[in-house]
């Protein structure tokens, strides 16, 4: 016989679980060069708060854009684009996607 914490946890965990599920974490076929290295890391920001994301570069960077769920991205009163930095402020669930920064070398 289940007890009722067992079927409240069981009914958490299948929440968090759906509430979790995303779309595969890569780039667009267009935006992901053969041989070039992807990190992916996970921000969890809560609406209204400010999300700040950064580009890791390495020294040779020409150019840097940033795409959201495939995207260019672009400036507007909320977000704010400074090469190697992205800020959102006033944070919406709107706001949520996969974002990337993609670089070119000379």
């Amino acid at each position: 016989m289940w007890s009722w914490k067992c079927l409240l946890f069981w009914a958490v965990l299948v929440t968090a679980t759906l509430c979790t599920a995303r779309p595969s974490p890569t780039l667009p076929e267009q935006a992901q060069p053969w041989g070039a290295p992807v990190e992916v890391e996970s921000f969890l920001v809560h609406p209204g708060d400010l999300l700040q994301l950064r580009c890791r570069l390495r020294d040779d960077v020409q150019s840097i854009n940033w795409l959201r769920d495939g995207v260019q991205l672009a400036e507007s009163n909320r977000t704010r684009i400074t090469g190697e930095e992205v800020e959102v402020q006033d944070s919406v669930p709107a706001d949520s996607g996969l974002y990337a920064c993609v670089t070119s070398s000379p």
